[in-house]
């Protein structure tokens, strides 16, 4: 078994991660909330939307309760994510961000968030983001804070730019330096 599918073979200590960030991030962690923010702008508010590295799978229940009208679907490595994921609106598939189980340009919205620390190969996970995104698409990636994980920021902007056009600088929904980046794939 690999490290990754150890760590995530029980989701508790995930979740608890997750409470953990949300109750004490100073100031607040609104991750979730920046994401939603994106699913509702352009084809992402009625398309198909993919989280990968899903983990619990909360954030694509919480669409598929809020009436989103395309398909909403998680990859994650962890079969037990896969498990938590699945069901209610929601298609959970067992599989890797550097070899998506995906059809080429069938995603509206693609979201990593916390995962890309995981990943061995950032610029593979990238270049497959931008197989499956429909032009047009949205690619929302949400790392850690800009002070835990600035040699993955640095890397994610390089490999970013090799693959597809540069990414923003920043936006965020927080006053402070974020590196919550919105992007929308522009291959045609």
């Amino acid at each position: 078994m690999d490290l990754i599918s150890h760590e995530y073979a029980d989701l508790r200590p995930l979740r608890t991660r997750r409470i953990i960030h949300a109750t004490y991030s100073e100031p607040p962690d609104r991750v979730d909330e920046v994401a939603l923010a994106a699913l509702r702008t352009g084809t992402a508010a009625s398309g198909t939307v993919v989280d990968v590295g899903c983990g619990t799978g909360a954030l694509l229940r919480r669409c598929a309760e809020s009436g989103h009208a395309g398909r909403l679907i998680g990859v994650d490595t962890s079969i037990a994510s896969v498990r938590a994921t699945g069901g209610k609106g929601v298609t959970a598939l067992q599989g890797d961000a550097c070899a998506l189980p995906l059809r080429t340009r069938s995603v509206d919205c693609l979201m990593a968030r916390h995962m890309l620390y995981h990943v061995s190969d950032v610029e593979r996970a990238l270049r497959e983001a931008r197989r499956v995104l429909r032009p047009g698409g949205t690619l929302v990636v949400v790392l850690n804070m800009r002070g835990t994980t600035p040699r993955l920021a640095r890397m994610l902007r390089a490999c970013a730019g090799r693959v597809g056009p540069p990414l923003p600088r920043q936006r965020s929904s927080t006053p402070r330096p974020s590196n919550r980046c919105l992007r929308r794939s522009s291959h045609g």
